[in-house]
Formats: structure tokens, C-alpha cells, sequence
């Protein structure tokens, strides 16, 4: 296909085809890809990249048996060999009575708000550069900061297309502008590195490049000559973008999946209180602006906010077609898949509603904790909700930085760190998944 090409007619020409050959259903995603970035390091352009491609993935289902397959060729010997594999392929596949596309009943109505998910102004190359480099000369601005492993702002804009089967065919437009920093400190013999990120739909939402690399710089500053501790049992603070992670952990735990197949430790939860009944959190595909938002997901069900927890009380799994029907439920629109996959639940736009706190007070009202500004590892069981992690940050005494610490390990269980949980009030939407900073009243914290 030309880049002048229909999109929308290529996937119905697509569709008719494979319908064709006996199948009982199938869908087709076209992704369109543009990019730009602009890397610079100690006040220098290192590289320009620029990216556009299309792609575009069908599935087929046969029998309740489905197959995926994917192709950036748009060549007509290249789109018959996609259908004759994704046929075969399905024929090889185990069969799934819960597999299928959307039915009339099934299908919801349309949201009619228009998300804003597209920023209509592209960034040139000078733009680009200009951003990298203003990020990191405030970094390296900052006293103390000896070296940079560079700054990067880039661009992208995603157009989606989806057709089914089934009489849906719709599209819709995303963009993200990031800017990363990365920089180093050094003291005596105390060497230290530390970042800044920030993502969002619309440019000009980064806010002040400044204050992003200043910050970058004082992070970094903070983290020289650190100190090892005991092992002890004390509450833990994590920064906001650690904090997310606990978050994503949530998320995973009652992923339609997981729930599915009765291996989360939160299978037996629904509808009880797994959190303070002042916290809630919250799944929103029509956020606007959202890093995450859309206005159908990738089985064509339009989203719809979702009151994961609402006072404490975990409220809904999140679910496509497939996990729904199997636990007997309502698809919550949350299915997504990638060029290569079948649709699968994930959330979109998830976070952790902001508390009445302000992170200072959230501090002070600790006599002595640690606060985390970084995790290692994976060590996160969402069986037994059994939770050990890297960590490094501050221990924080009265309100105040005592001393910077690395190389312990935080440890406890998701089921008693939720249930001990309070929220401060800087929530911000950096990531996609997000959280304000939070406190665990305890975890044991492995040092010496």
C-alpha cells in the first residue's frame, strides 16, 4: 500500500478477502508510525532519528480456534500469504469457546465526547534539539553534576485503524512528547547518577525544560556519599514515579487473565475492602489528555471510566471479550493487543486518586522512614501477593533527609502494604499508569 493509499479501504479489501476463504470471523488493526528525536549530550547534537512505517495485523477465527499474523508488506503476493497463514495457522490452534468477536449484544454505544489524545503540532528537528539541549544544561547547571549521559525529547504520532467482521470499522489519533535527562554527580570518591522524564499528549504540558533538568541535577546531588543500614522494620515512602509501580502491580493483579484462571491473590476479593476507605483508584480511557486514552480498544468496545477501587472496595477485574465470557461477566473494554497478538485485558489510563496530604506533611507525620526514589527487580508474586524489591533513596528523619541510602532491599506482601496504604495530593500524569507519593506504614527493610 502507498502511502497515499486508503487505509480504511485497504482493510475492508483485506477483510473481504480472508472472509473468503471459509473463515467464521476476523478483525484487522493498521497502525501508522511517525517519529522524531533528537539526542544531544554536554551541549551537543548527537543524532537526529526519524521513523515511519505501517503495519497491520489480522486475526482470523475458525471453529473457535484464532490465529494472528502481521506484515509491514502491503505488496498483493505479501497480503495472500498473510490470509493463507493466518488460516493454517488457526487450524493448528486449540480451540476456545470463549473466542470470538463482538456480538449486538455485546457492543456498546459509541462515547460521543471527542478525546484529546492528538496534538495537531509537529515539533521540527531545531525544535527538537533545542529541548534536549535546554534540558540538559540546566542539569549540568546545577553544582556538583560532573558529566552527562545525555538528554533526549522526542515525538510520535500513532494513527490506528480497526475493522471486524462484525460491521465495525473506526480510527482515531494519539501523540506523546517526551524529554529524558540523565546525569551524573560526583564527590571525593562518591559517584551518583539520577533522571527526570516526562510524557505527554500536547508539547506544551512538558512544562518548564528548566526546572525538569534542575531537578534531574538535584536528584542526582542527593544520592552522593550513601550509606548502608540496618535491617529494620519502618515505613516506607515512595516517590511518585516509584510509586506507580505499586500501581501496575494492582493492575496485574486483576487482570482478567490472571482471574480467570484462578491464580491471582486477589481472586477472592471482589467487592471487598483491600485498601483505607479514603483511597481510590481509577481506569479511564476517555481521560483527556491521557497518555493511554482512546475511544474504543482494540475489540471496538467504546471505554468508559472504571471505578477499580472506590472507598478502599476493589470494584471490577479488568476484562476483554474473551476473559469476560468466561467468568461469566460484562467485557469492561480493557482488551488491547500488539502487532503480533491477540487481544488480551490491560488498563489504560490507571492511577491512584490523590489524597488530602501534601507530600511534606505526608513526611513529617513519619518520625523516621525510608523514602524511595528508585527499585531494582522484578520480585513480585502475584500468586501469594508476596512483594521484594531493590531499593535506594533517602532515610528521612523528622521531615528531613538524614543521609542517602542504597543497596537494601524492601520486602513485605501486596495484600498488607494496599490495606496500609495513604496517598499525598501531587498526583501527576507522567506515565500512563500513575500514583502520587505513598506511604506503607511498614516493610522490612533488608541492609546489613
Amino acid at each position: 500500500m502507498k502511502k497515499t493509499d486508503n487505509p480504511e479501504s485497504f482493510l475492508e479489501n483485506l477483510l473481504e478477502k480472508t472472509l473468503k476463504t471459509g473463515v467464521d470471523e476476523a478483525d484487522a488493526v493498521l497502525y501508522e508510525k511517525n517519529g522524531m528525536s533528537a539526542a544531544c549530550r554536554l551541549g551537543k547534537k548527537e543524532k537526529i532519528l526519524k521513523s515511519g512505517t505501517r503495519y497491520f495485523s489480522l486475526r482470523v477465527i475458525k471453529n473457535r480456534s484464532q490465529s494472528v499474523v502481521s506484515s509491514s508488506n502491503f505488496s498483493n503476493e505479501s497480503i495472500k500469504r498473510t490470509i493463507e497463514s493466518a488460516v493454517s495457522i488457526s487450524q493448528a490452534t486449540p480451540k476456545d469457546p470463549n473466542i470470538g468477536l463482538a456480538t449486538d449484544m455485546e457492543k456498546r454505544k459509541r462515547i460521543s465526547k471527542i478525546l484529546k489524545t492528538y496534538d495537531q503540532l509537529t515539533p521540527t528537528e531545531k525544535q527538537l534539539e533545542t529541548k534536549a539541549i535546554k534540558t540538559e544544561d540546566a542539569a549540568r547547571s546545577v553544582k556538583g553534576i560532573t558529566n552527562s549521559e545525555g538528554s533526549v525529547a522526542e515525538w510520535e504520532k500513532i494513527k490506528t485503524w480497526l475493522i471486524g467482521s462484525n460491521g465495525f470499522l473506526d480510527s482515531y489519533i494519539q501523540t506523546k512528547h517526551k524529554i529524558f535527562i540523565n546525569v551524573l554527580a560526583k564527590k571525593n570518591n562518591s559517584m551518583e547518577r539520577d533522571y527526570e522524564y516526562r510524557s505527554t499528549v500536547f508539547g506544551k504540558d512538558l512544562g518548564d525544560l528548566e526546572k525538569i533538568g534542575i531537578s534531574a541535577g538535584k536528584r542526582a546531588i542527593k544520592r552522593l556519599n550513601p550509606k548502608k543500614i540496618k535491617t529494620i522494620r519502618a515505613p516506607v515512602i515512595f516517590d511518585p514515579r516509584v510509586a506507580s509501580s505499586l500501581v501496575k502491580n494492582l493492575g496485574d493483579a486483576i487482570n482478567g487473565n490472571l482471574i480467570s484462571k484462578g491464580v491471582s491473590f486477589l481472586n477472592n476479593d471482589m467487592y471487598k475492602r483491600i485498601f483505607p476507605k479514603d483511597i481510590s483508584v481509577i481506569d479511564d480511557p476517555t481521560k483527556d489528555k491521557g497518555l493511554k486514552s482512546r475511544p474504543f480498544d482494540t475489540e471496538g468496545i467504546p471505554g468508559k471510566k472504571l471505578d477499580v477501587v472506590k472507598n478502599g472496595e476493589l470494584g471490577t477485574w479488568l476484562l476483554d471479550l474473551r476473559t469476560a465470557r468466561k467468568l461469566k461477566l460484562d467485557t469492561t473494554g480493557n482488551a488491547s493487543r500488539t502487532i503480533a497478538t491477540s487481544p488480551e485485558p490491560a488498563p489504560t489510563n490507571l492511577y491512584l486518586a490523590p489524597g488530602k496530604l501534601s507530600p511534606k506533611k505526608l513526611i513529617s507525620e513519619t518520625k523516621e522512614c525510608l523514602y524511595v526514589t528508585e527499585l531494582m527487580g522484578t520480585a513480585v508474586n502475584l500468586v501469594t501477593g508476596n512483594y521484594s524489591r531493590g531499593a535506594c533513596g533517602y532515610w528521612m528523619k523528622n521531615g528531613e533527609i538524614s543521609f542517602p541510602v542504597s543497596e537494601v532491599t524492601i520486602a513485605g506482601n501486596l495484600r498488607n502494604m494496599f490495606k496500609n496504604l495513604s496517598a499525598a495530593n501531587d498526583l501527576r500524569f507522567y506515565y500512563g499508569i500513575d500514583a502520587p507519593t505513598i506511604r506503607i506504614e511498614g516493610m522490612t527493610i533488608a541492609g546489613q
